[in-house]
C-alpha cells in the first residue's frame, strides 16, 4: 500500500509533530505501508520526514503552486498512490485534485478558524467546494469535530474523531512542588493563534497586583512574532519576570514547571497540552474550542481569555494549594493515559487508508 502524506508545514507545532510521529509509527508497525511525503524541509521535522519517505517532494511553507501540484499528481500515478492524507488547510489544497486519479482522499483538519473578513469567508467557501473530492475526515479532537459540522466543513458520514496521542510511557515523570521556586510556563508557537500577547498582557497586570508573590515565566518555542513579544516584554519591564527560551526539547522544559499555562485563542488539540498532563504538570487553558475536552473529571482548569479577573483569580487558587496542584496532577496523567493513546490513534488512521 502506497500513502501520499502532505502538509505545508514542518516547523516547531502539534500539527507537523503529529504528522511525524504517525509517519514513524507506520514505519514501524506497518511495513506493508510504504510512505510517500510531500512537505517543506523546516527543522524540526522536515528532514525527520523525508528520511522516513521512500519519495519525497519539497513544498513552499504555507504557499501553493500550480507546479507542485503537478508534481504530486506524476508522483501519484508513478507510484500508484492508494491514499493521500493532507494535513491542514493548506495541503488540504493539493490534496483534493488527487481524487480525479481514483485515488482515496483523507484530511484531518489540526484546528478550524474562521477569519471574520473577506479572505476569510473565501477560504470558507474554499472549504465547503473541496468536501466533495473528500472521503474521509478526521477531526483530532471531539470539539473540533463539533465544529467542523458546525461550519459545515463535512458532513456526519463522512467524518470520523481520531484523537491526537503520545506515547505516554515517554513521559512518565513524578511531581513535586517547590515552594521556593514557583514557575508557570506554556511551549507554544510565537504567532496570533496562541495569544502569547494576552499572557504578556495579564502576566504584568498580574504581578502589579501581587506584587510579593514570586514566579517566573518560561516560555518555549519561536515564530514570527518574536521580536514584537521581546519589544512588549520590555516595554512592560517584565524582563525579569517572563523569559523567551527558545526551542527546547518538550520533556525538559516541562519538567522544569510547576504549572503550565496555556493562552490560545482556539486549538485543534494541543500536543504540548498532552504532553504536559502527561508530565502531571497542572494545567491552567483558555476556554476555547481544542481545551474544554480535557476539562472532564476535573483534569484542568479553564478560563476565558477575556475576563482577566477569572484567570487571576484560577491562578491564585492554583499557586496557593498544594491540593488542588495535586488533585490536578494526577487526574491529568489518568486522562491521558485513558484516552489519548498514540497507539490507538496509529491504528485507527491506518483503518482509513486503502
Amino acid at each position: 500500500m502506497n500513502v501520499l502524506m502532505l502538509t505545508l508545514r514542518s516547523d516547531m507545532g502539534g500539527g507537523p509533530k503529529h504528522l511525524l510521529q504517525l509517519a514513524q509509527s507506520i514505519k514501524k508497525d506497518a511495513p506493508h505501508i510504504r510512505i510517500f511525503s510531500a512537505s517543506p524541509l523546516d527543522p524540526p521535522f522536515g528532514e525527520e520526514l523525508k528520511k522516513l519517505s521512500f519519495q519525497h517532494i519539497e513544498l513552499e511553507h504555507r504557499t501553493f503552486r500550480l507546479k507542485y501540484l503537478i508534481k504530486i499528481l506524476k508522483l501519484c500515478k508513478q507510484y500508484n498512490i492508494s491514499t493521500v492524507h493532507s494535513h491542514g488547510r493548506g495541503a488540504g489544497v493539493y490534496s483534493r485534485p488527487c481524487k480525479f486519479l481514483g485515488i482515496n482522499v483523507i484530511h484531518t483538519f489540526h484546528g478550524i478558524h474562521q477569519e471574520n473578513n473577506l479572505i476569510g469567508l473565501m477560504k470558507h467557501f474554499l472549504d465547503i467546494f473541496l468536501k466533495s473530492l473528500t472521503d474521509k475526515f478526521i477531526c483530532v479532537s471531539d470539539d473540533e469535530h463539533k465544529e467542523a459540522l458546525r461550519a459545515n466543513m463535512c458532513d456526519k458520514k463522512s467524518v470520523v474523531v481520531i484523537r491526537n496521542g503520545i506515547d505516554v510511557a515517554e513521559y512518565n515523570t513524578e511531581y513535586k512542588i517547590n515552594r521556593e521556586r514557583l514557575v508557570l510556563g506554556t511551549l507554544a508557537r510565537f504567532n496570533f493563534q496562541k495569544g502569547l500577547d494576552i499572557l504578556i498582557d495579564y502576566i504584568g497586570q498580574y504581578k502589579h497586583d501581587y506584587p510579593h508573590t514570586r514566579f517566573e515565566f518560561l516560555l518555549a518555542g519561536d515564530g514570527e512574532l518574536r521580536i514584537k513579544l521581546e519589544e512588549k516584554i520590555s516595554l512592560k519591564n517584565l524582563n525579569d519576570s517572563i523569559k523567551l527560551l527558545g526551542v527546547m526539547e518538550p520533556t525538559a522544559f516541562l519538567n522544569s514547571l510547576t504549572i503550565y499555562i496555556s493562552f490560545a485563542r482556539w486549538e485543534g488539540l494541543p500536543l504540548s497540552v498532552l504532553e504536559a498532563m502527561a508530565m502531571r504538570r497542572p494545567c491552567l487553558l483558555s476556554n476555547v474550542t481544542g481545551h474544554t475536552q480535557f476539562a472532564k473529571n476535573s483534569s484542568v482548569e479553564l478560563f476565558n481569555l477575556d475576563q482577566y479577573d477569572e484567570f487571576k483569580n484560577k491562578l491564585t487558587n492554583l499557586i496557593n494549594s498544594e491540593d488542588i496542584l495535586q488533585k490536578l496532577s494526577s487526574n491529568g496523567r489518568k486522562l491521558i493515559e485513558d484516552e489519548y493513546s498514540l497507539k490507538k490513534m496509529v491504528e485507527y488512521t491506518i483503518k482509513l487508508y486503502k
